[in-house]
């Protein structure tokens, strides 16, 4: 019982984690072009996860900041019905 719990605490743990880093990712997108996460300048070469991890040091901002742009893109693409 303890193990299950233990799991589910750790998989609700990296997927905040995943969000936060996916709210760092929308940020970085208003402020800095894409050759400052990859190699060339398009916009999808790296993954969410990716480009949040690094521009994670360069980027100030909040957790509230980056959970408030995870939720609006979330009720954008729910709104297109994606």
């Amino acid at each position: 019982m303890n193990r299950q719990r233990a799991a589910r605490s750790l998989v609700k743990l990296l997927a905040l984690g995943y969000l936060l880093l996916t709210g760092i990712r929308l940020r970085a997108k208003r402020y800095y072009a894409p050759s400052s996460w990859g190699s060339t300048s398009r916009l999808d070469e790296c993954s969410l996860f990716a480009t949040g991890v690094r521009t994670l040091d360069r980027l100030q901002i909040q957790v509230v900041t980056m959970l408030r742009a995870v939720c609006q893109a979330i009720w954008k693409e729910a709104e297109k019905g994606g």
